[in-house]
C-alpha cells in the first residue's frame, strides 16, 4: 500500500498491512536472493549447487557427487576486484591542520574507512544498500556504530514526493527457507537416511553465531520489527502493535529522538 505521510505510521490497521506486504511472497523473494548473493560472497556457493543437482538428480546420486563438490569463490573474487574505492587507502584532509587530525580521529574511533571499504564491497554486491548509523548503548551513554545492513534485514517505504528518498526504514529479522540439499556422512549413510543440514538455525545465540542469526539491532528478535522514521521511532509485534519501552521514556514514547533516519 502506498504511505502519503509519516502521520499514517500511528494508525496499527495501515501497519499491519505493511507488515503483510514484507511477509508476503512477494518480498520475501526479494530478499532470498539477496540473501543468496550474500550466502554466495561468504563461500557458501556449494549450498545452491546442491539444491539445483537435486532438482535434477535422485538424491543417491547427489550423495556421491557432494564429496568431489570444489567450492571456489568466485563472487568474491570478481565483486572484491571492482570494488576498489579504498583499495589503496584514503587521505582525507581540511586547510586547517587542527581540523585535519580531528577527522583522523574519527575517522578511527568510527573505524570509518574499514566499515566503507565493505560497504563498497557489499554495494557492489546487492547494488542497493544501507549504512546504519547505529546507537549502541554503553552504560549511562551511548556510542555509534557504521554498520552495513544487507537488504534482507530491512525494507522501505518511499517518499510519494520524491521515490529516490525513504520515508521510512523498517528493519526486521529474516530466516531464510530451508535449504533441499541433504548432507550424508559415513555413519548415517550406513544406516541408509538422510541427515538434513541447516547452516543457521534462525536463533541469535551468545556464541558463535552467524551473521544471518543476528539482527542488525540488539533489541530485534523474530516477530517483531524496527520502525524509523524522521518523526517517528518505535517498536511493533508482527501484528503491528507497538511495544512499550521497557525503560519509560520522557515526552512521547513513539518520536524520533534524533529528528531524521540514522540511515
Amino acid at each position: 500500500m502506498k504511505i502519503q505521510n509519516e502521520e499514517q505510521l500511528l494508525d496499527e490497521t495501515v501497519r499491519m498491512r505493511i507488515i503483510e506486504e514484507i511477509t508476503g511472497p512477494e518480498n520475501r523473494v526479494r530478499k532470498e536472493q539477496a540473501y543468496k548473493r550474500y550466502k554466495c560472497y561468504k563461500d557458501q556457493t556449494h549450498l545452491f549447487v546442491l539444491d539445483y543437482l537435486l532438482a535434477q538428480f535422485a538424491d543417491t546420486t547427489v550423495q556421491q557427487m557432494q564429496y568431489a563438490l570444489c567450492n571456489i569463490s568466485i563472487t568474491k573474487k570478481i565483486v572484491n576486484k571492482l570494488a576498489r574505492v579504498y583499495s589503496n587507502g584514503v587521505k582525507r584532509e581540511t586547510k586547517k591542520k587542527g581540523d585535519t587530525k580531528n577527522i583522523e580521529a574519527l575517522e578511527k574511533l568510527l573505524k570509518f574507512n574499514q566499515t566503507f571499504k565493505k560497504l563498497n564491497r557489499f554495494l557492489r554486491l546487492q547494488k542497493n544498500l544501507a549504512l546504519y548509523i547505529k546507537p549502541v548503548k554503553r552504560g549511562d551513554k551511548y556510542s555509534l556504530k557504521l554498520a552495513p545492513l544487507q537488504p534482507f534485514f530491512y525494507d522501505v517505504i518511499e517518499d510519494p514526493n520524491d521515490p529516490e528518498t525513504p520515508l521510512s526504514i523498517i528493519l526486521s529479522h529474516f530466516s531464510p527457507q530451508t535449504f533441499q540439499y541433504q548432507f550424508f556422512d559415513a555413519a548415517v549413510r550406513e544406516q541408509g537416511t538422510a541427515r538434513r543440514r541447516r547452516q543457521n538455525d534462525g536463533v541469535s545465540q551468545a556464541i558463535a553465531d552467524r551473521p544471518e542469526d543476528s539482527p542488525p539491532d540488539q533489541d530485534l528478535e523474530q516477530g517483531k520489527f524496527i520502525w524509523w522514521s524522521p518523526k517517528f521511532h518505535f517498536v511493533t509485534n508482527e501484528k503491528g502493535g507497538i511495544i512499550p519501552p521497557a525503560v519509560p521514556v520522557e515526552g512521547d514514547p513513539n518520536a524520533n529522538p534524533i529528528g531524521e533516519l540514522p540511515f
